[in-house]
């Protein structure tokens, strides 16, 4: 789990070169803001998409230095983050019409249900069935039993269902509703980039960089000539 870079850590990189220490403050800000958007939108549900985001090791390349931040490849949330970062269209509304991504309407052939072209697929439910679980969100059950209308006694007949039965009705609906109205940007990835990256953030690695080219300077003309 990464929570950005903590008190511990800062003193742990003094020992690393300015450059390196700027670029490894700047992931872990990254994440943190990251996460402070979702906490804010009240995104955070299993935490897989809050606490999966992670700071990779700091790479030299030739002359280059990079560090990774994100998703790592087999974290659940690596699969479905850039659909809650970005929204996706809803196959009827179109809605937000600026997703790359949008739900594409089932084939409904032979069906009279107007509806049946929004079925969602199967693993949409059960992820929304999943959220419902964690969130203890539970469908209504008629438990009246006296002074019943007509109607409630003919649903009584009908059928008896269990809650669970019932639970996975209402996110059968639920995730139905998402497909046809689309699901809203939230931008808390992109939101978080400008935040980070930005030109304060280049004027830092700008200046870390400076002071390493010193030191180096620096060490170069004090070290005992052979």
């Amino acid at each position: 789990m990464a929570l950005g870079v903590s008190k511990k850590e800062f003193q742990q990189l003094d020992e690393f070169p300015k450059l390196t220490q700027e670029i490894v403050k700047l992931a872990g800000t990254f994440v943190q803001r990251v996460q402070a958007n979702l906490d804010a939108m009240g995104k955070i549900s299993t935490g897989a998409i809050s606490d999966g985001i992670a700071v990779g090791e700091v790479e030299q390349d030739g002359s280059s230095l990079k560090i990774s931040v994100g998703y790592p490849e087999g974290a659940p949330a690596s699969v479905y983050w850039d659909f809650v970062n970005k929204g996706v269209r809803g196959a009827e509304s179109g809605q937000p019409s600026q997703s790359p991504y949008a739900f594409k309407e089932s084939k409904s052939k032979g069906s009279k249900n107007p509806l049946a072209k929004f079925s969602p697929p199967p693993v949409m439910v059960e992820a929304i069935y999943g959220w419902m679980q964690t969130n203890r969100i539970a469908a209504r059950k008629e438990t009246q039993t006296r002074n019943l209308s007509s109607l409630q006694r003919k649903r009584a007949r009908i059928t008896q269902i269990s809650q669970d039965s019932a639970n996975r009705d209402l996110a059968y609906l639920i995730a139905r509703s998402i497909k046809r109205r689309g699901l809203p940007y939230t931008g808390y990835v992109d939101k978080a980039v400008e935040e980070t990256f930005g030109p304060d953030a280049i004027a830092k690695v700008a200046e870390a960089l400076g002071v390493d080219v010193t030191v180096a300077i620096t060490e170069a003309n004090t070290s005992p000539r052979p």
